[in-house]
């Protein structure tokens, strides 16, 4: 237990903040029941197409006496084996210059645009500029990064699955 709060405070704001996220999915004219994703560690996930690019929303239980929090991800692009320094400095430089309140990182092979922060105090105005900011970022740069430097989108690899 924290010295500022208890677990029944964090689960309090946790399933506040599944209830604004999932507020954000119907404005946004989704379903939040048929985007949910199951999950086995606690959190909770919705999935939702902007355009090309898949976004995947996290809300993380605190641990160890950490904040909750939300995480949004969209795995983009698969880069090329060939000429990875180059691609990474300018993907940061992107990340240093062009972006918003996102940025790109890497999971495994994959390219993703990355957003994050405390569920405190978050409402829905700010969820929603959180998926439009990632989401149209994705929706852009999947398609601009095959174009500068080849390797795979990863809409393209869902669509064969």
């Amino acid at each position: 237990m924290s010295m500022f709060g208890g677990q029944n405070d964090a689960q309090t704001e946790f399933n506040r903040a599944v209830k604004v996220v999932e507020g954000t999915l119907t404005a946004l004219g989704l379903d939040p029941s048929q985007s949910r994703l199951a999950t086995t560690d606690g959190s909770t996930a919705f999935t939702l197409l902007r355009g090309s690019a898949e976004v995947l929303v996290f809300l993380n239980p605190a641990k160890n006496d950490g904040p909750n929090f939300i995480r949004i991800v969209s795995p983009i692009w698969r880069m090329p084996a060939e000429n990875q320094p180059l691609i990474l400095r300018k993907l940061l430089e992107m990340n240093a210059r062009d972006l918003f309140g996102t940025a790109f990182g890497l999971m495994g092979d994959d390219t993703v645009l990355i957003s994050e922060r405390s569920t405190k105090d978050m409402d829905r105005s700010e969820v929603e500029e959180i998926l439009q900011n990632l989401g149209a970022a994705a929706d852009y740069f999947d398609d601009w990064l095959v174009q500068q430097f080849g390797g795979t989108r990863l809409a393209d690899l869902r669509a064969v699955v």
